[in-house]
């Protein structure tokens, strides 16, 4: 019987984790795998290849469920589909845990993809133990960044194998290559992009605009999120409503950022956000927090851009005032173009091959 790889991802919403979803699960499908997608949700705009099977949630509507509840429904799914056959692969995007369980208990292969470094999800001793007691079940686990790796060896004490993001072409880079950077102008256009999450914590970046002293400023935050209420109220309050504009839903937020002048990245934790890449390709300058992990690997230590003080609202106006600073310009162009020349890194077919490697070898 052949193999079947089949991934697990129960929420597909708009961010990295589905980008980097889309393009490795399509890789497999293009190579003539028999290639399985198991997911609560029911819509995809086109974004996967048709030789995917899709397996989902067709007995519900489109309410917002409880991430939980869209788990187990990914476990009904499974075994209405599979039952308790053997020899597959899995390959888990999200909810990591409860699919290696899923792999273990019936007898099948899983490689691990874990997004965001473990700093800000294990709270306690007893959490740390059943993360690297599970963890340890796992066939192959996967990181995406160099930092993360270490983090995550110096956490659970196992070394998880490292692929960056499949984020760009080689024909990409070689077209936007010819695009020059943007002198400043007055008018500054910052731009954020993300989930309105605690971890994204967009409120430190309104905080530090608005107290940027002789600042002329748009921003434009894209995304959407339970913060997206207190983010409103907040700007509403301040009475910054001309200045900053938050955008829901937006699948590509590239002919924004393509508009923009700087991207700021505040998030608390992260993985390899794809967003600063994307930034990179762009030539657009980036501030970014030098939280776990990610952002200090893709800005080359701040040889591509600013990095502040993970959550500290002083360091970033600093950083800011830095950007704006007249004798700074020639420094500004000089990491923007440093950060496009070391792209290659996160180049889409080399770390493709990566994944089908690790994977196709169970």
């Amino acid at each position: 019987m052949k193999k079947k790889i089949i991934f697990f991802c129960p929420s597909i919403e708009i961010g990295g984790v589905e980008k980097n979803l889309y393009k490795i699960i399509n890789f497999f499908a293009q190579n003539n795998l028999d290639t399985y997608l198991i997911t609560f949700n029911k819509s995809f705009s086109g974004k996967f290849n048709k030789k995917i099977k899709i397996l989902n949630n067709s007995f519900l509507g489109n309410l917002n469920y409880p991430y939980f509840f869209k788990i187990l429904c990914c476990y009904y799914i499974y075994f209405s589909n599979f039952g308790l056959s053997k020899n597959n692969t899995f390959v888990a995007f999200q909810s990591n845990l409860y699919f290696i369980l899923l792999a273990k208990f019936t007898g099948n292969k899983i490689v691990a993809r874990s997004n965001a470094a473990p700093n800000y999800y294990i709270s306690n001793f007893v959490k740390k133990n059943i993360f690297k007691l599970i963890f340890n079940l796992a066939d192959k686990i996967i990181v995406n960044s160099k930092e993360f790796q270490k983090t995550f060896l110096e956490t659970f004490k196992i070394k998880p194998i490292m692929i960056y993001n499949p984020s760009v072409s080689k024909k990409i880079i070689k077209r936007y290559s010819k695009k020059k950077i943007k002198k400043r102008k007055k008018l500054i256009n910052f731009v954020n992009v993300g989930r309105l999450t605690y971890q994204k914590n967009q409120i430190l970046l309104i905080k530090a605009l608005s107290e940027v002293e002789k600042l002329d400023y748009k921003l434009l935050i894209i995304g959407n999120g339970k913060e997206e209420t207190n983010l409103k109220n907040y700007i509403f309050k301040k009475k910054l409503n001309k200045k900053i504009k938050i955008i829901n839903n937006i699948i590509n937020a590239n002919k924004y950022l393509a508009k923009s002048d700087v991207l700021i990245l505040t998030s608390r934790y992260e993985g390899l956000p794809n967003v600063l890449i994307e930034a990179q390709l762009n030539k657009k300058f980036i501030i970014s927090a030098n939280c776990p992990t990610g952002p200090k690997e893709i800005l080359l230590n701040g040889k591509a851009g600013y990095l502040f003080k993970n959550d500290d609202i002083n360091d970033l106006k600093k950083k800011i005032n830095d950007y704006l600073t007249k004798k700074n310009e020639n420094v500004v162009s000089n990491k923007i173009q440093f950060g496009f020349n070391n792209l290659l890194r996160f180049e889409e077919e080399i770390n493709l091959q990566k994944y089908y490697n690790e994977i196709i070898r169970l």
